[in-house]
């Protein structure tokens, strides 16, 4: 990772703006704050998953972990099942895991585009 300054903005900002949107909309009708919480967190735990992951197994194939962003969607989507109670959608967890393939994308490119001081 070049510039983990950037890296560390963006999930800082991921997660300020989780909980601005959480504070403005409020926890929908039939669901509870944890349920509420879990789900806006969940796009920004998973790239992290797949990080873990990445590090932890190397000879994962890389055109493997796309696809198994979903899968830690719908598994934290348990989770989520299991902290509060809540029925489980498997199709939301497939969505919100979806989500945080594309916040990894957006992680890859920033780091295209920002430019690094020399050392």
């Amino acid at each position: 990772m070049k510039n983990k300054y950037t890296l560390l903005a963006f999930i800082v900002g991921m997660f300020a703006l989780c909980s601005t949107a959480f504070a403005q909309a409020g926890v929908p009708e039939g669901q509870t704050p944890t349920q509420t919480l879990i789900n806006c967190l969940t796009p920004i735990i998973v790239p992290l998953v797949i990080l873990g992951v990445k590090t932890a197994a190397p000879k994962i194939p890389s055109f493997l972990l796309p696809i198994l962003a979903p899968i830690f969607g719908v598994l934290l989507e348990y989770v989520n099942h299991f902290a509060t109670g809540q029925e489980p959608s498997i199709l939301y967890g497939v969505a919100l895991g979806a989500a945080g393939v594309g916040i990894r994308e957006v992680i890859d490119q920033l780091k295209k585009i920002t430019p690094v001081p020399p050392a």
